[in-house]
């Protein structure tokens, strides 16, 4: 009797080193997938940031371009609108000789 009594005690003793064992792998099963699941999310979280910083900069090329474009199409009607033709200079300039000189 005792020595079942001893046995069952021995059992009872390795049980609870059995489930001191599981719940300290479960523990450290719980860390490692904390830590893996923080390190995921760092990683996204600067793939976003990245990727934000990326689209503003396209974002902020793409209005210059824009401007140039409006500049430049501003440019040519400006340059188009003053453009006077080399016979239009001729007689400007042949009426002011003539205004000079008093002649008709």
């Amino acid at each position: 009797m005792k020595e079942l009594i001893d046995k069952m005690l021995r059992v009872e003793d390795q049980a609870r080193m059995l489930l001191r064992q599981a719940e300290q792998g479960a523990a450290q099963a719980v860390a490692d997938a904390r830590k893996a699941a923080q390190g995921q999310a760092k990683q996204a979280l600067e793939k976003a940031r990245d990727d934000a910083r990326k689209l503003v900069e396209q974002a902020e090329q793409e209005a210059r371009d824009e401007k140039q474009r409006r500049l430049d199409k501003r440019r040519a009607a400006i340059a188009d609108s003053v453009t006077v033709s080399e016979t239009a200079v001729q007689e400007a300039a042949d009426t002011v000789l003539r205004a000079v000189l008093d002649q008709p």
